[in-house]
């Protein structure tokens, strides 16, 4: 763990907090329907960037304040806006979020090459933006006014895993559960370890062995992002599922991860699952969300 790990997220969330946020929010009527009132999103994050986003939310009496949810994107393209709707026919107010990085380009416009880009320093990387994106997002769903600021949950897949539990240990004070199905980015060190990989990590390791000099110093960026080092700081009751046949990210990753958490915790160890939902695994993480945000 570097030693300045903390000093370097102070000195990005004051970045954050210094850019405005400059968010807009227009209705989306085709998307609607009498169960989820639907809005297209768009917020600044840091460096300028635009970020867009889905909002969705049951009708609901003016006054009334409905528990939140921040879903965050996998890897690779664009979640549909049913992500959105889905979560809000359950009756959380959802924002489903497109962090920099998402879309038909390569990055930093699409989605391939984010996790090796921009190694040779942590302010440069990649998910230094990518993170801050996700904080924005989270700024933005707390300030609706059909949410309840003080029930929001973080949750989301994959990368969106990953995403959720950097999310909940950037902003501890502001999230009230988190269920990451299958994280990305944890256990970055066993990753590194291994002689093979698929999927996103199967790229890391391709760049690495591509840049063997450059190999030291992406090692010392990667720490900066292992949510294996950040998961101490997660305050709220956080809810895993890891899959025993899951090749993109492997069970011993996530578990480096789940291990650092001092919050109340739960993993859910499906050893039939690959990098997919399972009945089971989805239903566990909606009866995690209702209950913490009832």
């Amino acid at each position: 763990m570097p030693d300045d790990l903390w000093s370097f997220w102070d000195s990005a969330r004051s970045e954050l907090a210094d850019t405005d946020m400059e968010a807009t929010r227009s209705p989306a009527p085709e998307h609607s329907s009498e169960m989820a009132l639907v809005y297209h999103v768009t917020l600044t994050s840091v460096g300028g960037e635009r970020i867009t986003g889905w909002f969705a939310a049951p009708p609901a009496p003016p006054t009334a304040r409905l528990a939140g949810l921040l879903f965050l994107p996998s890897y690779g393209g664009e979640l549909d806006v049913t992500w959105a709707t889905r979560w809000a026919e359950r009756g959380f107010a959802t924002l489903l979020l497109f962090t920099r990085g998402h879309g038909p380009e390569p990055y930093p416009a699409g989605a391939d090459g984010k996790i090796v880009h921009g190694l040779d320093t942590p302010e440069d990387f990649a998910y230094r933006g990518i993170y801050l994106d996700c904080l924005r997002g989270l700024e933005f769903l707390q300030a609706q006014p059909e949410v309840h600021p003080h029930r929001v949950a973080v949750t989301g897949s994959s990368q969106g895993g990953g995403l959720a539990l950097a999310t909940a240990a950037l902003a501890p004070e502001r999230v009230a559960v988190a269920a990451a199905h299958v994280p990305l980015m944890a256990g970055l060190e066993w990753v590194l370890a291994q002689d093979s990989a698929a999927g996103p990590y199967g790229e890391l390791l391709a760049w690495i062995a591509e840049h063997p000099d450059e190999r030291a110093q992406a090692v010392t960026t990667l720490a900066y992002f292992d949510v294996a080092n950040l998961a101490e700081h997660i305050e709220c009751p956080t809810f895993v599922s890891a899959g025993g046949r899951d090749e993109i990210c492997p069970e011993p990753s996530i578990s480096a991860a789940f291990e650092a958490i001092r919050s109340t915790k739960s993993l859910l160890s499906e050893p039939a699952m690959g990098h997919e939902w399972l009945d089971d695994s989805a239903s566990h993480m909606i009866s995690w969300l209702t209950h913490y945000l009832s």
